[in-house]
């Protein structure tokens, strides 16, 4: 019997190494199941992941492009008032020397004007003067005259004349001296 002892032996142990691969087997089967799961959570991640950096670097191109759109607007926008501050600056500058131009014709105009008053206030008040002699020398003529009435009052003196002849005929003696207006 101990052929049979060894057999069984053999058979125990055999059941006994059949057990512990079984417990392997599971073990290695559970292994892989978790394994599995893993994987399949891990590339659900990266799948995950993927699509997130997919969508902000569309995102990032997205707020680049609208960044460089702005500056792009702006510095339109500066060239654009930059011309127009240009074109302004010109516009004042000939609106500037066109007023000038249009003042100095006025001031020009003024002056002349000016000297020409001035001209004639010269020859009014020497036409003044002129008469102011004429008024005196009338005055002076006239009270020669009286002076030499009496003289002559006789009809027979040879320079009787009224003083009203005389006066007249002073006046027109005088006329062509006078300037005229």
């Amino acid at each position: 019997m101990k052929v049979v002892k060894a057999d069984d032996h053999v058979v125990d142990r055999a059941k006994a190494n059949a057990s512990l691969w079984e417990a392997r087997l599971e073990v290695t089967e559970l292994s892989r199941i978790e394994y599995r799961d893993t994987s399949r959570r891990l590339a659900k991640n990266n799948e995950d992941l993927k699509k997130q950096q997919y969508k902000l670097e569309k995102d990032t191109m997205s707020v680049l492009s609208y960044l460089k759109k702005q500056d792009q607007e702006k510095d339109n926008m500066i060239e654009k008032l930059k011309q127009q501050l240009a074109e302004t600056k010109e516009k004042a500058k000939e609106e500037k020397e066109r007023l000038e131009q249009k003042y100095s014709i006025q001031v020009s105009e003024l002056e002349g004007q000016f000297h020409q008053k001035a001209k004639e206030i010269g020859m009014i008040q020497t036409e003044l003067k002129t008469i102011k002699q004429f008024q005196k020398r009338k005055i002076q003529v006239e009270k020669e005259l009286e002076d030499q009435v009496p003289l002559c009052n006789s009809p027979g003196c040879p320079g009787t004349h009224s003083v009203e002849e005389a006066g007249r005929k002073f006046v027109e003696i005088q006329q062509p001296l006078l300037p005229e207006y």
